[in-house]
């Protein structure tokens, strides 16, 4: 899959993931943004979502079906056995990454391209940054547990890391990672219910669950450092970061009131053990942990068309009618 533009919207970036981690990839030049998940980042804690007297309404809703036919009321008694809100999936919130040319300071961006690779689960964007060419490549690593965003650049450059969250929190940068601490919402009610307080916070522990998130920025070519809020590194040819995150949760009946500092230990303990392996190693031990599942099955329907993008592919496909587009579909599957 490619495209020759950034995305300007969640639904258009191009999905990584370990099924742990997500990541939603913009794949901007000179400022990316990747939206990040964390698979059990829920509002809430635990309660029982029986409605004690659903059993009653169940007569009546057979009597307004099977003989009044009245499919309306049947509807409205229905809602009277439901159970009350659940709790609501979390955004974890975005890492994004600026990128500057470091001998002029251009900002003209040509040549590009963003992609996704089926075959490898690797996004990928390439541009030239006045005359710099630049490729990024960003994977979520199931082995390892951490997403990896690479910089490959044909002059140096400077890279900056900030990490944010819609989710009340607080944000600590030093010259070694930038990190939050944030908490989820007690209560988190869907935007189809009218409230008054739909988003609501406790300080109590496990209503609401803390959460940890942290990006480094490697790179044999320099060091980070903390620098007008932001993790930087400057004057780099190949730099690469690491992100991981961590949740309160305990389990599914289970108060998730995990301290923030556990959390925080366990983060940094799965970053130590991913910084320690080389780049490559780290991008080799991601690919064959996903070739082995999606390896098992491919479907044929004739040679892909490589000189128009997804985009046009999609938009052409009813005069064009495009069988192995259907394939790729099947694929992104």
């Amino acid at each position: 899959m490619w495209f020759r533009s950034p995305a300007s919207n969640w639904i258009d970036a191009l999905p990584i993931g370990n099924g742990r981690l997500g990541g939603m990839v913009f794949g901007g030049a000179t400022q990316d943004r990747v939206s990040l998940n964390e698979d059990t980042l829920y509002s809430g804690y635990p309660k029982d979502g029986n409605n004690p007297g659903a059993k009653s309404r169940l007569a009546a809703v057979r009597k307004a079906i099977l003989q009044d036919e009245n499919y309306h009321l049947a509807d409205q008694i229905c809602k009277e056995m439901q159970g009350p809100y659940g709790e609501a999936y979390q955004p974890l919130g975005d890492m994004y990454v600026t990128l500057a040319h470091n001998a002029d300071g251009s900002t003209e961006v040509s040549e590009y391209r963003r992609e996704l690779n089926l075959d490898t689960a690797i996004a990928q964007t390439t541009f030239r940054l006045g005359n710099v060419d630049v490729t990024k490549q960003c994977f979520v690593s199931y082995p390892d547990n951490v997403l990896v965003m690479s910089i490959e650049a044909s002059e140096p450059v400077t890279v900056t890391v900030r990490l944010d969250s819609q989710l009340r929190h607080t944000a600590d940068v030093s010259d070694t990672a930038f990190v939050i601490r944030g908490k989820a919402p007690v209560v988190s009610r869907p935007n189809y219910l009218r409230t008054d307080n739909p988003i609501q916070y406790s300080d109590e522990p496990g209503k609401g669950m803390y959460f940890v998130s942290e990006a480094r920025i490697l790179s044999k070519d320099g060091k980070a450092r903390a620098a007008n809020n932001v993790l930087q590194i400057e004057k780099v040819r190949s730099a690469y970061i690491l992100f991981t995150a961590g949740t309160g949760f305990r389990g599914y009946d289970k108060i998730p009131d995990r301290p923030t500092n556990e959390i925080h230990a366990g983060v940094r303990a799965t970053l130590n053990k991913a910084a320690a392996k080389p780049l490559q190693l780290l991008r080799d031990r991601h690919v064959a942990a996903h070739q082995k599942y999606f390896r098992r099955v491919a479907l044929d329907l004739g040679e892909q068309d490589k000189m128009r993008s997804t985009a046009e592919r999609v938009a052409e496909f009813e005069k064009k009618p495009d069988p192995s587009l259907l394939a790729l579909y099947f694929h992104f599957g």
